[in-house]
């Protein structure tokens, strides 16, 4: 428990530089539950005419490192997703991707507050053929926003930011839920058009 507080004292002390380097860590495949989240409402908090730049930072820690993961995965194919994880859940990972995609890999990464199995879709995304551009532009949206209304909520509330958010995890999960049944929707519907057209031409 000191060694972790005296890490977390170190990260604070190193800024911008620290969060970056902990962001990609976290998601570059070493987890570090709610690290960021913490990280990111403590440094805004502390230091709020500067949360922007907190919340900058640890998006390119993090896109960084899902990207070094996303790679991983598609340099490694399937197999990479049969060792990373057991062969049962790598059968529901694949199949629950092939039904929702690149939306249920938005979400996971969006939602702070709710325990998501965020590394297995980042994975299931690069093993299954994501294509890298869409991956990314859906990374780098995601933690903006997550970090970003991190920072700000730091920057407002100070050191009740974290308590804010842990009380009002159900009502983000609930809209977090909308959100990807609206983006399912958009992709099938966005999907069926493309199908449609590509008939029309044939």
């Amino acid at each position: 428990m000191r060694l972790l507080a005296k890490a977390i004292s170190l990260i604070m002390a190193c800024g911008l530089p620290g969060l970056f380097v902990i962001a990609l860590i976290d998601s570059a495949g070493l987890p570090l539950p709610q690290g960021v989240d913490a990280l990111i409402l403590l440094l805004a908090a502390k230091d709020p005419g500067h949360a922007h730049l907190y919340a900058l930072s640890a998006t390119a820690g993090s896109v960084a490192g899902c990207v070094f993961l996303f790679y991983l995965a598609r340099h490694g194919g399937r197999a990479f997703l049969d060792r990373a994880f057991p062969p049962d859940k790598t059968r529901r990972l694949r199949a629950w991707y092939a039904r929702y995609g690149l939306a249920g890999t938005f979400v996971t990464v969006l939602v702070p507050v709710i325990p998501l199995p965020t590394k297995a879709f980042i994975v299931s995304s690069g093993a299954l053929g994501t294509p890298a551009g869409p991956f990314v532009l859906a990374m780098i949206a995601a933690r903006a926003v997550r970090y970003g209304g991190e920072a700000y909520l730091g920057a407002q509330m100070g050191e009740h930011a974290w308590t804010w958010l842990r009380a009002h995890g159900k009502q983000l999960g609930l809209a977090a839920l909308v959100l990807f049944l609206l983006l399912f929707l958009m992709l099938k519907a966005t999907d069926r058009h493309v199908k449609s057209s590509s008939k029309v031409q044939g």
